[in-house]
């Protein structure tokens, strides 16, 4: 996860992520600069954040791992632009078993995106819901 290049290896930053993530525990230093390496990336190419997010997905069976990042970098990508990754992850989530349960650990509001896409997410992640009740206004 090295600055000195523009480019991004996907399978590097996947890789490595994994192995900082083994090797150190959540509130740890390294942990939280691979958080912060993750969020950065998902933050300037939200399209090469999702990627990324589903790539480390798929490159795991840690519950613990996968409920992290459903609650947090995929929740925040959802939330984001829900039009353009909800679609994608609930097509994803047939097929990638990881990335359908770090979806289980995203806390959508139904104000935030609407039914239908939730219904997508629903469909693609049984049992799943928002959690989050509708805001009254």
């Amino acid at each position: 996860m090295s600055d000195s290049d523009d480019t991004l290896d996907l399978a590097e930053f996947v890789t490595d992520w994994l192995s900082i993530e083994f090797q150190d525990k959540v509130g740890g230093e390294r942990h939280y600069e691979a958080s912060k390496q993750l969020w950065l990336q998902s933050s300037s190419d939200p399209f090469i954040g999702y990627l990324l997010v589903a790539l480390i997905a798929s490159s795991t069976s840690d519950t613990r791992l996968l409920a992290y990042l459903g609650a947090g970098p995929l929740e925040d990508l959802l939330a984001r632009d829900p039009q353009r990754f909800i679609p994608l992850a609930a097509s994803e989530a047939h097929h990638n078993v990881p990335l359908r349960e770090a979806l289980r650990s995203v806390w959508l509001s139904p104000d935030r995106a609407s039914s239908p896409l939730l219904e997508l997410l629903k469909a693609a992640v049984p049992g799943w819901s928002p959690l989050i009740p509708r805001e009254s206004g």
